[in-house]
């Protein structure tokens, strides 16, 4: 890696090999379910899926 590269940071951290995670997927919000993200690692084939965040705060709770 060259000196004055920009690496794009990601908190998505690849829990096998510690690498950034891209953004493979995402599933709009449905009714009262979340955005779904699905996330993947390149080098070791990893991938997970998690709620979305909307605007900072935690995805809505159904009402019961």
């Amino acid at each position: 890696m060259s000196r004055g590269q920009v690496i794009p940071f990601s908190p998505h951290v690849c829990p096998h090999c510690g690498r950034p995670m891209r953004l493979v997927s995402s599933v709009p919000r449905f009714g009262s379910f979340p955005e779904l993200h699905t996330y993947g690692c390149r080098a070791c084939g990893v991938a997970y899926t998690e709620s979305a965040e909307r605007d900072g705060k935690a995805p809505d709770k159904p009402e019961l």
